[in-house]
């Protein structure tokens, strides 16, 4: 295995770790980590065209998000005609295209592929597989999961914060919906509305088809398109262990209060996997 030199400022590249290597030295840490040779074989990609995706997806009206850098997440899902989506990825626009999300994802397609072999299938919560042109995801973290990023078309960069940099994300207020998002775009970021995002230190990292990259809990991060053209991903997501869910070392009481105001689920899982040690 191969580990490659790494700095604060960059996310290490590891060739096919062990399971006890991740678990030790990124998991239990929460520091991300970008894994290569992992799912490099997957049929997916190679298999998964415009045309093997509209064959697999056999649906006549598709959920779809627009894609829009400049713009943060709390966008609103629309519907579209399958035909026409899959029409618009040969001629994507430069400022806005539509982005698919499926959730379940098509047996068919999760024939083509393997869960990497770092958590237990069985602990897997779900999984979103994205589709589209010059696809856009803003600045936000995830409150109580672990997440893998499967890349298997087109390049994506992902702008990374670290959780001890909350002070200068402006998150949204605890008591929304959206209290794990905020209005700053991170590649165009307005210093005059939010003059504290000056000091706020990005990690970068680019994510080729055939890599997988961990997405530690409570890391902001934002994720834009490399390449132009088609970008297919599939993000794998499990529950953290309880205390990550429940304790966070950074500003722990909007953390506590944001969860029990908005996931009671997540605290009641939190709860319950403490209890079983987990």
């Amino acid at each position: 295995m191969q580990n490659e030199t790494q700095s604060e400022d960059t996310v290490p590249r590891l060739h096919r770790p062990s399971r006890e290597e991740f678990t030790e030295n990124y998991l239990r840490k929460n520091r991300p980590v970008l894994l290569t040779g992992v799912i490099d074989h997957w049929p997916a990609l190679t298999k998964w065209t415009p045309a093997y995706l509209r064959r697999a997806i056999d649906k006549d009206v598709v959920e779809i998000s627009m894609s829009t850098s400049g713009r943060n997440n709390k966008s609103e899902k629309s519907s579209m005609k399958a035909d026409d989506f899959f029409a618009s990825l040969s001629s994507p626009r430069p400022d806005a295209n539509p982005g698919l999300h499926l959730q379940p994802t098509p047996p068919t397609l999760l024939a083509d592929i393997e869960y990497p072999p770092y958590f237990d299938p069985a602990d897997l919560l779900f999984k979103t597989f994205l589709c589209g042109c010059n696809t856009v995801t803003e600045l936000h973290y995830h409150q109580s999961t672990e997440a893998f990023f499967c890349g298997i078309a087109g390049a994506k960069r992902f702008m990374f914060y670290a959780p001890d940099q909350n002070p200068f994300m402006y998150a949204e207020p605890w008591n929304t919906p959206y209290f794990q998002h905020t209005p700053v775009i991170a590649n165009k970021p307005d210093f005059e509305r939010f003059p504290k995002f000056r000091a706020a230190r990005a990690i970068e990292v680019v994510v080729n088809p055939g890599e997988l990259l961990f997405v530690p809990i409570r890391w902001w991060h934002a994720v834009y398109g490399v390449t132009q053209g088609l970008n297919v991903s599939m993000t794998l997501f499990w529950y953290a262990d309880g205390r990550s869910i429940l304790l966070a070392k950074h500003n722990p009481i909007r953390h506590i209060a944001s969860l029990v105001r908005n996931r009671p689920l997540d605290v009641a899982e939190g709860l319950r996997r403490l209890v079983r040690g987990k």
